[in-house]
């Protein structure tokens, strides 16, 4: 266990990760050609494949080993963030003049393909534990925040033209394809606090997480929160895993509106599991008072007051 000292501590890791990939391909065809007394198949063709993939992985604070805060105010705070750029152009050509004379019979095919990918991937967790951070006596505050932003942009462009001259006893026959794909790919995840056990202690405590950004965003992800004596406060926005209130008169914040979730009784001392798969919600929560949704902030709920499935 590593002890820090009796005053009001404070514990700030701010991590940022920035990753970036470009990709471009061009392929050309071009052809101009006069066919005298001639028969000929001319088949023309132009590829071009380009991928892009960017990745990157932020945690803010990481903590291996348990942390105690002692007696004093403390602040414990994790903000990771982490943001991905992927872009890719493909670009395919084609393009023929014919001009056929004299008893020419010509048969020309062009094809142009072109296919752009672009991958952004982006993780960002605020606090990560696979230990035990204990807070102590006193008005002590966790925070994980995180922000992943991924951009993916993928451009293809494919063209095939033909153009022919033939006199009275030639034939040209023309047949021309052009296929252009671009395919673009944000994975990104933001999780406030991810793992441990947070043991907060006597005091009248605040834990906070929060997680923005544009893929899937979670306050919290397996945690085990207990909020030992005094009133504390739970402001985790949406997550997964387990809230112990204890003693005094605590307090659970989630995104959204209340009648977003379900709410399903536990055999515990005012417990309840709430879940809201649109969120990836799942919280098992035991000796909480009081509920306050986001989207209704204006509104403090009893346990009384949830509406059980």
């Amino acid at each position: 266990m590593k002890p820090t000292n009796n005053g009001s501590d404070i514990i700030i890791e701010e991590q940022n990760s920035f990753a970036q990939a470009t990709a471009s391909a061009s392929a050309a065809s071009f052809l101009e050609q006069l066919f005298d007394n001639q028969t000929v198949d001319l088949p023309l063709s132009a590829s071009a494949d380009a991928i892009a993939s960017a990745s990157t992985t932020t945690i803010g604070l990481y903590n291996s080993t348990p942390i105690k805060t002692a007696n004093g105010a403390d602040v414990i705070k994790g903000i990771g963030k982490a943001e991905s750029i992927a872009r890719a152009i493909a670009s395919a050509k084609v393009e023929a003049i014919i001009e056929a004379i004299n008893n020419s019979n010509i048969d020309v095919s062009a094809a142009a393909t072109a296919f752009a990918k672009a991958v952004a991937n982006a993780t960002a967790v605020g606090i990560d534990s696979s230990s035990t951070i204990s807070t102590g006596n006193a008005k002590d505050i966790v925070v994980g925040e995180a922000t992943a932003i991924g951009i993916a942009e993928a451009i293809a462009e494919a063209s095939a033209n033909i153009s022919s001259i033939n006199d009275e006893s030639s034939t040209v026959k023309l047949d021309t394809f052009a296929e252009a794909l671009g395919t673009a790919v944000v994975n990104a995840e933001a999780i406030g606090i991810r793992g441990g056990k947070y043991d907060l202690g006597n005091g009248s405590d605040i834990i906070r997480a929060s997680a923005t950004g544009v893929g899937l965003n979670m306050g919290v992800k397996d945690v085990l929160i207990d909020g030992g004596r005094g009133s504390d406060t739970f402001d985790l926005q949406s997550g997964t895993g387990e809230v112990i209130g204890g003693k005094g008169n605590d307090l659970l914040v989630l995104e959204g509106s209340m009648t977003d979730y379900t709410f399903t009784t536990l055999d515990l001392k005012l417990g309840v599991n709430i879940q809201d798969s649109n969120n990836n919600t799942d919280l098992f929560v035991s000796g909480v008072e009081e509920f306050k949704f986001v989207a209704d902030s204006d509104i403090t709920y009893k346990y009384a007051d949830l509406v059980f499935t």
